[in-house]
């Protein structure tokens, strides 16, 4: 017979199961009641994420003033090079904000991210031009950004190289 474990649990809007510091799973307020198993796995995936998100901490800040990388670039630098979209979640739960320069990741064509965890893409940019980083305006005919409209960073001459 499996033993049960009840604990509170929340859920950030953009990510898989979040872990509070026991390794416990959390779910949007709600209490659940999962056997030991259950929540052994749940830990063990948390660690993995976490380890993740440490790695993309770590990457972030290797970046030096003035230069930017990109997504795809830090989950690369991280181990993972096709978690791009990991990176960002990551990014976006900045546990030490103005100390993790994660203003300093942007898009892979250049473009800011439209969801700014900390001011939006007007202070993304803002931060990023009191570093020196330079602009260029969108080119006629090009296709949507991938991240918010506007002009973009000058990846040719600002683009991290690690």
């Amino acid at each position: 017979m499996a033993e049960f474990q009840s604990f509170a649990v929340q859920r950030h809007a953009n990510s898989r199961n979040q872990c509070d510091d026991s390794g416990k799973p959390h779910i949007a307020g709600t209490h659940v009641r999962h056997p030991r198993v259950v929540d052994y796995w749940h830990h063990n995936d948390c660690m993995a994420q976490s380890t993740f998100s440490e790695r993309v901490y770590e990457q972030v800040c290797r970046i030096p003033r003035g230069s930017v990388a990109t997504y795809g670039q830090i989950a690369a630098l991280a181990g993972n090079p096709r978690n791009a979209r990991v990176v960002g979640y990551a990014l976006h739960g900045n546990p030490r904000p103005g100390i993790i320069p994660c203003h300093r990741v942007v898009f892979r064509d250049g473009s800011l991210a439209p969801g700014f965890a900390f001011g939006g893409p007007e202070r993304q940019r803002e931060l990023l031009e009191d570093e020196g980083v330079t602009f260029i305006p969108p080119k006629a005919g090009q296709a949507k950004s991938a991240g918010a409209e506007g002009w973009l960073v000058d990846l040719d001459r600002c683009q991290w190289t690690a």
